[in-house]
This record gives structure tokens, C-alpha cells and sequence, in this order.
């Protein structure tokens, strides 16, 4: 081939990759950069719009296989996902206000929330929370037959943890409960919170004692063998007189009551009595005075004597009466289960 034959066609191949080119450009335009967003058109006889979104706008697509878009907003302490995870709402096929209902009670259930609020706008549900602070301190104040180390014990709630108010109401309790133990029946207390900086609280427990209920009475019904001031004798408990000065017997508790009822019953089977029952203890408040009235009813049943003391004994070369001068049991003694 000559060198004029050679530079045209170079030439034309020149000519051939600069138009391809620019019908190139023409029909489909190069990716846009993240900084703007543009509608393109393409070469169908149409103009199509395809809209293509900002690279900071990701996080507000809704998930490939979900209609909805879900975001949060109040959270400080706790992730995004761990929220929508906890309301359960992407469990729900179709999110109508029963499921944004069910989503509220779901992350109320966790106790790590004061406030939260699900509603919904076209293809966005919005999840709005207020998060529980964080226990900064304990302190009790007021207690005095207590000490703090012992109520620290018994409690639920810990420094550090999530403020809940059902928690703290159920740790009330607990705290009544054991002044109730050692006779105080009329303690208050009285929960206080004190703000402080980064959604954290001090719980300060104001525990007012009160007076402890003594006994004023103790009665026993159905008892013929032995009298009232004998059966008083035998249990712990004891009716509170003015001229006491020590001791607690005095002093009503429940859980006493219980060694009480065995006491009666040991005293009773030492005696021959082993049908005793105890068929019921009660305990009434005389509000008026602070005090409690105790009341035991009993049924003694038959008392029963040793008719005939024998000893047996399948041993070789036994001597029975060896053993029988070592019993303390006798014909005609009232029977007693602890010999």
C-alpha cells in the first residue's frame, strides 16, 4: 500500500472513533458526581425521568423488601436498630396504628424509656423516644433500725442502672416489707429524684419508721386442757405490758406467729395430745393504737397414756431387759413423742 493510501486511511479511522464518540455522549451521559442531582432522557422516543438520589440521602431509603422508611429521633444513649429491634415493628406485615400501638407497649416493656411516641406519614414511620436516665447514686435517709447495707441488699435497682419507676415502686415495697419484719407497720417511704447533668438522677428513699406495733392481746379458743396463761407461757410471743423494759416478744411479727403455731404444737405432743390441731391464727390491727390483737384456735383431740412398754429384738443372745432399764417411757405415763 502507498503512504497516500496509508494517510487516508488512518485518516478515516481518525474520523470513525471521534464520531462514535460524540454519539456516545449524546445518547447516554457519564455519572453524575454526588454534589447534584439531574434528570437524564433517554433515546427511547420518551422523555423518561430517572431520578438518581444523593449519596447523603441513602439513609433515608426504605429497605429493598419493606414500603416504609423508619426513623428514630431522642436517642442519646441507645443505637437506632437497637430501638427499632425493640418495638418489634418490622415484625408487622401491615404497619396500620394497631402495630404503631403494639410498637409503643414493646419499648415501654423495656424500661428504658419515659416518653415514646410512633406515628406515621405517607411512607415514613417515625419513631420519637425520651430515654430513662441513668442512676447516678442510692442513698436512704431517715433509717435508723436499719442499716443502709442491709435495705442495699434486699433492693433491685443498682447505681448505673436504667431509672424505672415500676422498679423503684416494687423496691417500696421490699423496703416496707422489712420493717414490717421487726414490727414497724406504719413506715412510709417516700422516693425522691434529683436531676443531674447527662440525663443521670441521684434516688434518694426518705424512709419515715414510725412507731413499732406491739401486742395488746393474745387469746386462745378451743383449749380445755390447759388455760390461757399456760399456752401464753409455752409460745415466744408475749402481750406487751408497760412495765417491759427489754426483750421483743413483744413486738408483733408475722413470721413469728409460725414458731409460735410449732411451739404449741411440740408442748401439746409432749403431753399425750397427738391429735392436736392448730386450725387457725389470726391477727387483727387495732388501727387506733397501732397495736394487734393475736387469736389461736385449737383442737386438742384425745389425750393418750403408755398402755404397754415391750421391747423386741431379732439379735442373737439380746438381753431385752438390758434395754428396757434404759428407757424413760412407762406403763401409764401420758404419751410423749420425744422419748
Amino acid at each position: 500500500m502507498s503512504n497516500e493510501k496509508k494517510i487516508i486511511f488512518y485518516i478515516f479511522i481518525i474520523f470513525l472513533m471521534i464520531n462514535s464518540n460524540l454519539i456516545s455522549q449524546d445518547l447516554y451521559p457519564g455519572t453524575p458526581s454526588s454534589g447534584y442531582n439531574q434528570n437524564y432522557f433517554f433515546p427511547t422516543g420518551k422523555d423518561q425521568k430517572r431520578n438518581i438520589p444523593l449519596k447523603n440521602q441513602n439513609s433515608l431509603l426504605p429497605k429493598s423488601n419493606s414500603k416504609f422508611l423508619i426513623t428514630v429521633k431522642g436517642n442519646m444513649r441507645l443505637d437506632k436498630a437497637v430501638i427499632i429491634r425493640d418495638s418489634k415493628i418490622e415484625g408487622f406485615k401491615i404497619k396500620d396504628q394497631k402495630a404503631l400501638s403494639q410498637a409503643v407497649k414493646n419499648l415501654y416493656s423495656t424500661g428504658y424509656f419515659k416518653d415514646v411516641k410512633i406515628f406515621k406519614s405517607k411512607n415514613i414511620i417515625y419513631i420519637n423516644v425520651k430515654e430513662s436516665p441513668i442512676i447516678n447514686q442510692i442513698a436512704f435517709e431517715g433509717n435508723s433500725e436499719i442499716k443502709d447495707d442491709v435495705i442495699k441488699e434486699e433492693v433491685k435497682l443498682r447505681e448505673r442502672n436504667v431509672y424505672s419507676k415500676d422498679k423503684v415502686q416494687a423496691d417500696v415495697r421490699t423496703i416496707k416489707t422489712l420493717y414490717k419484719r421487726l414490727g414497724f407497720f406504719s413506715t412510709s417511704v417516700e422516693p425522691k429524684i434529683i436531676k443531674l447533668n447527662q440525663n443521670m438522677i441521684d434516688l434518694v428513699y426518705e424512709i419515715v419508721e414510725g412507731k413499732e406495733a406491739k401486742i395488746k392481746k393474745i387469746n386462745f379458743t378451743g383449749n380445755k386442757e390447759f388455760s390461757d396463761s399456760t399456752l401464753s407461757d409455752v409460745i415466744f410471743s408475749e402481750e406487751s405490758r408497760w412495765y417491759k423494759f427489754w426483750g421483743s416478744g413483744d413486738n408483733f411479727d408475722q413470721d413469728r406467729l409460725n414458731y409460735d403455731k410449732d411451739l404449741l404444737k411440740k408442748y401439746y405432743f409432749e403431753n399425750g395430745f397427738i391429735d392436736f390441731r392448730i386450725l387457725s391464727t389470726t391477727s387483727h390491727l387495732v388501727s387506733s393504737s397501732n397495736n394487734f390483737i393475736i387469736n389461736f384456735k385449737v383442737s386438742e383431740g384425745r389425750r393418750y397414756r403408755v398402755s404397754k412398754v415391750n421391747v423386741e429384738s431379732s439379735v442373737k443372745d439380746f438381753k431385752a431387759l438390758t434395754l428396757e432399764t434404759m428407757l424413760h417411757i412407762n406403763e401409764g405415763d401420758w404419751f410423749n413423742t420425744t422419748n
